[in-house]
């Protein structure tokens, strides 16, 4: 018995599975009510793609696409299209550690809901154009680990100031982020879905900010927990020790994605 068992910390999803997913959807969508555009933001270490969905309706499309930004969006596939000012971006990401894979089954949810044609989802593609990253670290996952990418590396603590060469990942989502937001302040909430290997139900990791603006933050955990019985208010943390506290490694939270996407756009949500 020399071959090598594997046994899943979760009900497993791979890249593979993530592709197989993308690419149903693209062929399912309507594309008269619905915008749906698949990029690659950049490739991984180790040449695997990063997937970059957009979702939409037609309202307020613009004929201009987005740029393209400095080393990133390799390859010929065009841009999406842009959207007036007045249409704000909301961005979801998952998986930047690896074996947190409830994530992807949030973010698969978020993905088929996005892209039907229930009513709700059409109101939110009419509001909102949504930017969603599937899976973030695609080289830890691609090769089962469970916290870290190709170099051993916490990718969750590089958001403050990532590098093109050692973390492309980091570098292209916080590079698009920021340039969506950069002149028309169109980025109004950015999510980034983890999962946590002792506390149970759903919670928010937010910010600590002046209070007025820390109601938002507040209020949007708050409407969740009164419309879904798994969500856990009293479970979530919004204090500044949360944002600073330091890991066994003394690595910061501050580099995490929420605290360096936050000090980086400055919004509450």
């Amino acid at each position: 018995m020399n071959e090598p068992y594997y046994f899943a910390f979760c009900f497993p999803w791979s890249c593979a599975d993530n592709n197989e997913l993308l690419e149903s959807l693209a062929k399912s969508v309507n594309t008269e009510t619905t915008y749906w555009h698949r990029e690659t933001m950049v490739r991984s270490l180790e040449k695997r793609p990063l997937d970059l969905v957009t979702i939409s309706d037609h309202d307020q499309k613009l004929d201009q696409r987005e740029k393209r930004l400095a080393n990133l969006f390799p390859g010929d596939i065009e841009r999406p299209f842009k959207f007036k000012a007045t249409k704000k971006v909301v961005f979801l990401s998952a998986r930047v550690h690896p074996g947190e894979v409830p994530a992807s089954h949030v973010m698969n949810g978020m993905l088929k809901f996005l892209s039907s044609e229930d009513p709700r989802a059409a109101l939110l593609r009419s509001i909102f154009v949504f930017k969603l990253v599937p899976i973030i670290n695609v080289d830890g996952v691609s090769r089962g680990f469970y916290r870290s990418n190709t170099h051993g590396i916490n990718l969750n603590r590089l958001y403050s100031n990532p590098s093109i060469s050692d973390s492309p990942e980091i570098y292209a989502l916080r590079e698009v982020i920021t340039d969506l937001h950069k002149d028309e302040k169109k980025v109004c909430c950015y999510i980034d879905l983890h999962a946590h290997a002792t506390k149970r139900g759903c919670f928010f990791y937010g910010n600590y900010m002046d209070y007025a603006r820390s109601i938002e933050s507040f209020l949007y955990a708050k409407l969740i927990e009164l419309n879904d019985p798994n969500f856990d208010f009293e479970g979530s943390n919004f204090t500044e020790k949360n944002m600073r506290m330091k890991d066994k490694k003394g690595e910061s939270r501050e580099g995490s994605g929420r605290v360096g996407i936050f000090k980086a756009i400055n919004i509450p949500r």
